[in-house]
């Protein structure tokens, strides 16, 4: 089982090579790749937990399947008091999910304060397209992590993660 935005059977490449690409949302290039089918499942479906007032932590690296799962949890990030969450953001895993990229970044910026990760420091990407972020790194492939935050103020001090570390 894995999460996404809804509960279907889906297909997902396990790869026997390395476990960090195995994905739903491609299939490995090389021979070591078996196909199964899986059931997805959304995370607000099974946190049974009232998350008014609380504050909630999350981490997703699943290979381009970002934008599904992120769909799947909005009730339990609207309801909580505050969210932060750590994303992994590869622009060609989610191009070949069919999400268009801006779109997703606007879902991002609808929901959350975002900001990019860039060699030791943050950047403000609340209002950053695709194109932006090209040119930010340089390249057209872009594969960075992204912070996500949720208060009630939509916004936080930078001061206080560059101290963190």
């Amino acid at each position: 089982m894995f999460a996404a935005d809804k509960e279907e059977e889906k297909t997902f490449y396990v790869d026997k090579h390395w476990s960090g690409t195995s994905s739903a949302a491609y299939r490995p290039t090389h021979d070591m790749v078996e196909q199964t089918t899986v059931s997805s499942v959304s995370i607000d479906s099974i946190i049974e937990e009232d998350v008014t007032n609380k504050n909630i932590l999350f981490k997703v690296d699943v290979e381009g399947y970002e934008a599904f799962v992120l769909r799947g949890m909005t009730e339990l990030i609207q309801k909580s008091a505050s969210a932060l969450g750590f994303i992994e953001f590869n622009s060609e895993y989610i191009e070949k999910t069919g999400v268009n990229v801006n779109n997703f970044l606007q879902f991002l910026q609808q929901h959350f304060s975002v900001y990019i990760y860039k060699k030791d420091k943050l950047v403000n990407g609340n209002l950053l397209t695709l194109t932006d972020l090209q040119k930010l790194f340089e390249s057209n492939y872009v594969h960075t992590d992204i912070i996500l935050v949720k208060n009630g103020k939509k916004q936080i001090d930078l001061h206080l993660l560059s101290s963190a570390s």
